[in-house]
């Protein structure tokens, strides 16, 4: 058993001197300069989104939310077609003021999800509206 012990001692010993040398740490020769960080402007509210139309005709609760040429959107807001756009809120917050191919909307409804505008229009325009790609900036 003995034998056991000095032949291990005798292996770590030879691992040791086999290490290589550790150099010492450079001088540092002056503080480092703390500079401030630049303050970003408070970034604008610009995305890309794909722009739908939709129509208040055609939905489950038609008889509901249509008084006087007027649209209840989810929001709880009566608007008229054309001044309104559904939005998603985690993207666009509801109630923002939405620019969108230099006309100006509010956004007031809901049910669309991610990176799209729904504007309401008129049943015959959002037949034909299609999907588009736009710029769209909100307040």
């Amino acid at each position: 058993m003995a034998i056991v012990l000095w032949v291990m001692l005798l292996a770590f010993l030879a691992w040791f001197l086999t290490l290589p040398e550790v150099e010492d740490e450079p001088e540092r020769t002056a503080d480092p300069v703390m500079t401030e960080a630049p303050v970003a402007e408070e970034p604008e509210n610009l995305i890309v989104c794909d722009i739908t139309g939709y129509c208040a005709c055609c939905t489950p609760y038609a008889h509901m939310n249509q008084r006087d040429g007027k649209v209840l959107t989810a929001s709880g807001l009566w608007v008229n077609i054309g001044e309104a756009v559904a939005v998603d809120p985690d993207i666009i917050p509801l109630g923002s003021t939405v620019t969108l191919g230099g006309k100006t909307y509010i956004a007031a409804d809901t049910g669309v999800y991610g990176y799209t505008v729904d504007v309401l229009m008129s049943h015959e325009d959002a037949a034909h509206a299609g999907v588009v790609k736009a710029l769209v900036k909100w307040e």
